[in-house]
């Protein structure tokens, strides 16, 4: 586990009263087989495609320490809970759609949540088999509910628990040509972020450490953070690699930071792969058109 200064940490249980985490991020895209490539020519080992058997999606990951990064796919085949709520998005492209934060008691976090009249819905099963590094098959028991906001459906977040976290998170799937190690940020852009502070420091359960005019930051009990900038307010946060802000939605996920082992590692197969970059102090930035829409920033770790 790395905190969000790129040093070591380890795994930890989630405690019910602190601060809640990344747990996972899901990409939305129109062909799976295509973004898992694409991610490999930015030096991630990315783990053949899996099948939701209830949800009935497909997707590929990529797992860090703490943290995985999912590609969804074929949504035409998810069930309507799933289906309708990401449909909207394909009207803004490919792109950061979901990011689910960790639970360890997951039914009394939903009651929690529908104490707080945030509307949550029910708890599913995100099972999925898995072929495992020593070649066995075995399969995933992860739930999770959904909190959707109607009029601010891509600036929601969901809950996940895991009872089988060694079937999620396995060191052999960790194994990078980038050297990735973990995500450390999300960032989001909005329409107004006053009005995402109450939702994400109910479900992030602490207040935000930055509170001003067009931006709103949280941290994560792994110091992971949460940053939510208005549109005006982006270009301070990704100056030339700035994406393109899709006025349909009110606000979506847009960008990733990633710890690695090497900057130069993960240069050098970037330039091999042809892949266009940014070198900026200390961190490495790829830009929406090379990531299916993300802006994704890597820093070296510090350990």
């Amino acid at each position: 586990m790395i905190n969000a200064q790129g040093g070591l940490l380890l795994r930890t249980t989630t405690n019910p009263t602190q601060a809640r985490s990344i747990d996972h991020y899901v990409l939305q895209v129109h062909d799976l087989e295509k973004a898992g490539r694409t991610y490999e020519r930015l030096g991630f080992q990315v783990m053949p495609r899996m099948k939701h058997i209830e949800i009935g999606s497909a997707n590929r990951v990529i797992q860090f320490g703490s943290t995985y990064l999912e590609l969804i796919g074929e949504l035409e085949n998810a069930v309507p809970l799933v289906r309708a709520n990401l449909a909207e998005r394909f009207e803004c492209g490919e792109g950061l759609t979901m990011v689910s934060l960790n639970s360890s008691e997951l039914e009394a976090d939903r009651s929690r949540v529908e104490a707080l009249k945030l509307n949550p819905a029910p708890i599913i099963s995100a099972r999925r088999k898995v072929t495992m590094p020593d070649g066995s098959v075995d399969e995933t028991d992860s739930r999770c509910f959904y909190i959707w906001r109607p009029d601010r459906r891509y600036l929601s977040l969901f809950l996940s628990q895991h009872h089988k976290p060694e079937v999620i998170w396995n060191p052999e799937f960790q194994k990078h040509p980038n050297t990735a190690l973990e995500t450390i940020g999300m960032t989001y852009v909005s329409d107004n972020p006053a009005k995402d502070r109450n939702y994400f420091s109910e479900l992030l359960k602490t207040p935000p450490d930055d509170d001003e005019p067009g931006l709103v930051r949280f941290r994560g009990a792994r110091g992971d953070t949460f940053e939510i900038y208005s549109r005006d307010r982006l270009a301070e946060r990704y100056g030339s690699n700035t994406p393109e802000i899709c006025n349909k939605l009110a606000g979506y996920p847009v960008g990733i930071k990633i710890t690695v082992g090497s900057l130069a590692r993960l240069q050098s197969i970037l330039v091999d792969n042809d892949v266009r970059h940014a070198k900026i102090a200390d961190t490495v930035v790829i830009s929406p058109e090379e990531s299916h829409g993300v802006v994704i920033e890597f820093i070296e770790s510090v350990t």
